[in-house]
């Protein structure tokens, strides 16, 4: 039955298509009334704008009400023409990106003599009548005054509910690891389908506009339980536009970092150069933008004892984009990005001890191989007044490679000596990854009476073709003066994630001031192993969205609102190229080092899985999934300020991953803990409660974003993002993984901040200096005792000294972040600006991550042997730095 109804939703879709999931733009809706106060229809309603191709038109239907959908991000003039009626212009409406913008209520005057049109100017804040989603829009205003790192992501973290994280993935959402977050450029997912680390990056001088949703939003978006974000590149318009850029710093305007146990970084420089060029081949029919970006970035950094090694990461990146209106109603758009990198690093081995001397600099020198190549088409076809129909195809080529960047690296077993203390050898691990990624996507808007609806049905193909292995052939663990233990693993994989999705979503306005949302997104995943045959099927993924909007007062000025969701995460497909592939893993044991001449293991523990060992196909797993619950109220005071109060709960319901059970022969467990195989472990937990306030408006010309959220985060599963150990292994979690982690391993988790304060600020002055600022305070993290795991489990898979989280915090921290920036106009010549940013000025450096591993030892009933470097900083606050930037447009 259930593939009954989803053939009727696919079949229906198949003839209505409407806006692709993420959003590339925004829409606008109004009301118009006569004279008397009484809805006046057949109004006809123009707007126009820099970004738009000619102009778009309606009318207003029997209530009086119009809309206008797919309109791209930015300022606009609305204009509104009646036989008899006097025309009314509103200037300066703003669209934003993914949000509709309520036109207050306009009022015509009959006009039985020619009378001067009416001007109108929008207020600059609204409420949103029809969406409840969480998040923000950021747009090229705030990129330019506020200062923050170049790539359009990061600036993301001003926005409530979103902290940057101290320990390596980005930043964290909703008490979610920044492997949940998704990333769209223009539409498209750009997220890495391997371990979700990251998404293309791009400068914010390519970006128009950002919409990041954190929660509360329609059927339409998904396939994260962090947040959606979709960056809009800029298109073309009917002015030639050149735009050159160059940022740098150097460690000369740096203040000295303090110093880690193993790594110390003494000096650096980063070079920042790029220009975008954009105008029309045929006005207002064809428009181009193209841009490109080589960025350099150099650290020197010590590792102890053994003297300086240079890291060097250099990117080349790129954008480009035709948007062709092939006829009124049709428009046509092909976009092209990427961001080939490469990084030669200098990095700590996560699983080993601050305190550990490294012999030789081998096992810290890596290469890291990402990004790559995504190119998309798009339509948009207007059918009538009432139904917009988009779809668009896209392909992406990229990498993840993690290498060694030595010869020793390459040909020498690593080495962890327990004993001594030390560190040696090649590179722990190698890994050489290709991944693709092809979707397509059909959508459709109908707008009847009172009722918006949408249907849409998508197809997303991720795969990765993957190789892992250990240079040398092993790697070794010294336990104790008799013992040295070797693993060697390692194999090829090819590896698919096959993702359909169908969605249905109504907004009704059942009165002029009450607005239901409801909808159901379907999906399921299908990951396919080496062999191509299918390894394991999450079906029906059902994702019932509901919403609703209560406006008070005067429409657009008040509302009251809340929300319904389950949100499914999409599956990245590290898991399965470890596990769905013939892989070798054996485990020996020696009483002398294994490599010298002759040494025999004194006992040889054969792991070695195959994938038809899994492929079972475990009915009813379910990936990570949550509930989510908001309720909220929002109000504009005055036209220029508007202030939001949230409250947010989320709840895992489940989780899919791998462990380590020593009583079952199989040795590894694939599932969900506390069912199955995995029933040595509890339930996935992760309950995330916030309390939001938040105010944005502007003031005797000051723009300003603020915010404070009180929050906890509370359970025994941190995320798809190990946070324990500063590594990602999505699918893998060595500190919710073996049976002896049922004890303690619940409490709070690694990203609960219970009390964070933002404010950012924006000023132009008169006489072309722009000054910006952001601000931030927020309370520590929880603090853990760890030891390694008992006898007759793997090493890294720490035990829970006492609960989790109840050892403490670690410091608050503040930081402060300046811009300055002045334009220079010369006659009938270039713009040009200068900008100083002032980072992380008068920041004392605060300790943001410190060494939890408290014991050495565990035999299984005491834990012994100190850690030196216990309660001692992994990693601070970035010191104080300047960075000088020139900008000059034609």
């Amino acid at each position: 039955m259930r593939s009954v109804i989803l053939l009727v939703i696919i079949g229906t879709a198949a003839c209505t298509f409407r806006l692709t999931a993420q959003d590339v733009s925004g829409s606008m809706q109004g009301k118009i009334l006569n004279s008397s106060g009484q809805p006046q229809p057949g109004v006809l309603v123009s707007v126009s704008g820099q970004h738009l191709m000619g102009t778009r038109t309606t009318t207003t239907d029997g209530s009086g009400g119009f809309q206008l959908l797919a309109l791209p991000p930015g300022e606009y003039a609305v204009r509104i023409r009646a036989i008899g009626m006097r025309p009314v212009t509103v200037e300066h409406v703003v669209v934003e990106l993914g949000r509709t913008t309520l036109v207050q209520p306009v009022t015509l005057e009959s006009q039985p003599v020619e009378l001067t049109p009416i001007n109108i100017v929008a207020p600059m804040q609204s409420v949103d009548p029809v969406h409840t989603d969480a998040g923000g829009r950021l747009t090229s205003a705030e990129y330019d005054a506020l200062p923050g790192e170049r790539d359009y992501k990061a600036i993301m973290t001003i926005l409530p509910n979103v902290n940057e994280s101290s320990r390596g993935d980005p930043a964290n959402v909703n008490g979610a690891t920044g492997l949940e977050n998704m990333y769209f450029i223009d539409g498209v997912n750009v997220t890495s389908g391997l371990r979700a680390q990251t998404g293309t990056s791009l400068p914010y001088n390519f970006v128009r506009a950002v919409e990041v949703k954190t929660g509360g939003y329609e059927a339409q978006y998904g396939k994260a339980l962090g947040a959606v974000v979709n960056a809009v590149t800029y298109s073309g318009t009917n002015d030639f536009e050149v735009n050159v850029f160059a940022f740098g710093t150097s460690s000369a305007f740096e203040a000295t970092p303090k110093v880690l146990p193993t790594l110390r970084e003494t000096g650096g420089r980063s070079y920042d150069v790029g220009v975008r060029v954009s105008g029309p081949v045929v006005r207002d029919r064809l428009w181009y933008s193209a841009a490109y970006n080589p960025r350099l970035e150099h650290v020197d950094r010590e590792i102890q004892g053994l003297g300086v090694f240079p890291d060097n990461q250099t990117a080349q990146v790129f954008a480009g984009k035709l948007t062709w209106q092939a006829t009124r109603a049709t428009h046509v758009e092909f976009s092209v990005f990427g961001d080939p990198t490469v990084h030669d690093a200098v990095v700590r081995v996560p699983t080993v001890p601050a305190s550990y001397v490294p012999l030789n600099a081998d096992p810290f020198l890596r290469r890291f191989e990402t990004g790559g190549v995504i190119g998309s088409a798009r339509f948009t076809a207007a059918v009538g007044d009432h139904v917009l129909l988009e779809g668009s195809l896209s392909r992406s080529s990229g990498r993840d490679n993690v290498l060694p960047a030595t010869e020793v690296g390459r040909t020498e077993p690593f080495l962890q000596d327990n004993v001594d203390a030390t560190v040696s050898g090649g590179t722990p691990l190698q890994l050489t990854s290709d991944i693709r990624r092809s979707s397509a996507t059909v959508h459709a808007t109908a707008t009847l009476a009172r009722h918006t609806a949408v249907i849409g049905v998508e197809y997303e193909d991720v795969g990765v073709t993957n190789e892992n292995s250990h240079p040398g052939g092993y790697s070794i663990l010294r336990l104790d003066s008799a013992t040295y233990q070797t693993t060697t693993e390692g194999a090829p994989s090819k590896n698919h994630n096959r993702i359909p999705t169908a969605y249905v979503q109504d907004t009704w306005q059942l009165t002029d001031r009450l607005t239901f949302n409801a909808g159901v997104r379907w999906s399921s995943q299908t990951l396919t192993g080496t062999s191509g045959k299918v390894a394991q099927r999450f079906a029906d993924e059902w994702q019932p969205r509901l919403g609703l909007i209560w406006q008070l007062g005067r429409p657009g000025t008040q509302r009251v609102f809340a929300s319904y969701g389950r949100f499914y995460q999409q599956e990245p497909l590290n898991l399965s190229a470890l596990w769905f592939v013939d892989y070798p893993f054996v485990i020996s044991h020696y009483s002398v080092d294994p490599r010298q001449p002759g040494a025999m293991p004194t006992s040889v523990a054969d792991y070695t899985t195959y994938e038809a060992d899994w492929d079972k196909n475990i009915p009813d797993l379910q990936v990570e999934n949550s509930y989510e619950f908001t309720l909220g109220y929002e109000r504009t005071i005055g036209s220029s300020t508007k202030l939001t109060l949230r409250g947010i709960r989320r709840q895992l319901h489940s989780s899919f991953q791998w462990g380590i059970d020593p009583n079952n022969p199989a040795f590894w467990v694939l599932g969900t803990p506390g069912k199955g195989d995995f029933a040595f472990l509890p339930k996935p937990l992760r309950q995330y409660t916030a309390l939001e306030l938040e105010a944005v408006g502007q003031w005797h010309g000051v723009a300003y974003r603020g915010s404070y959220v009180l929050s906890r985060s509370w359970g025994n599963y941190p995320g798809l993002y190990m946070s324990d150990y500063g590594a990602a292994n999505p699918g893998g979690d060595w500190t919710f993984f073996a049976p002896h982690q049922a004890v303690n391993s619940t409490g709070l988790l690694p990203n609960d901040h219970t009390h964070v304060l933002k404010l950012a600020v924006r000023y132009q002055a008169h006489f072309g200096l722009t000054a910006g600022a952001v601000v931030s305070w927020e309370s520590g993290v929880p603090r853990n005792e760890f030891a390694p795991g008992p006898p007759g489990t793997l090493y890294y898979t720490w035990a829970f000294v006492v609960p989790r989280g109840s050892v403490g915090r670690t410091p608050s921290v503040w930081d402060l972040n300046l811009r300055l920036g002045y334009d220079m106009r010369w006659w009938h010549g270039p713009r040009s600006r200068i900008f100083l940013d002032a980072l992380h000025v008068g920041n004392p450096q605060r300790p943001v991550w410190l060494e939890e591993q408290r014991y050495l030892q565990n035999d299984g009933t005491t834990f012994s042997g100190d850690n030196p470097s216990y309660g001692g900083p992994l990693a601070y606050q970035p010191p104080r730095m300047a960075r000088l930037g020139l900008e000059v447009e034609f």
